[in-house]
């Protein structure tokens, strides 16, 4: 399995805090095998290897296909391109779809968070 699904995969295990989730990609990784008994090997339980041996296949196909375009790329927790500061929060994502200059992850960002149905405190 290649490398950027099982990270997709991943993605989709619920109750794995990102440590454990990245720790175990790379772990896959090396062993170059993902069948049930590598995966509950590597930590996962029954329930998480069937989220990930039956994961969403119509959206790693769809995020598989986004990534065919050029400037646009994934960028896992162990990347060294991973921004670090994002690094640092309690429960960073394990991936990154990033569609333009990745370099820009890294520079001072601003947050707008609950601002879609903001109430009167909000707006103020």
């Amino acid at each position: 399995m290649d490398p950027m699904e099982i990270w997709l995969r991943m993605r989709m295990v619920s109750h794995l805090s990102t440590v454990n989730a990245a720790a175990i990609v790379e772990k896959l990784i090396a062993l170059n095998n993902v069948k049930i008994a590598s995966l509950r090997a590597c930590g996962l339980s029954p329930n998480q290897c069937i989220q990930f041996t039956h994961a969403n296949s119509k959206a790693i196909y769809a995020a598989m296909k986004w990534l065919d375009v050029s400037e646009h790329k994934l960028i896992t927790l162990s990347d060294p391109n991973y921004p670090y500061l994002l690094k640092q929060i309690y429960s960073p994502p394990i991936i990154l779809f990033v569609a333009g200059k990745e370099k820009a992850l890294s520079s001072t960002q601003i947050a707008l968070v609950g601002s879609r149905y903001n109430d009167f405190y909000g707006e103020k």
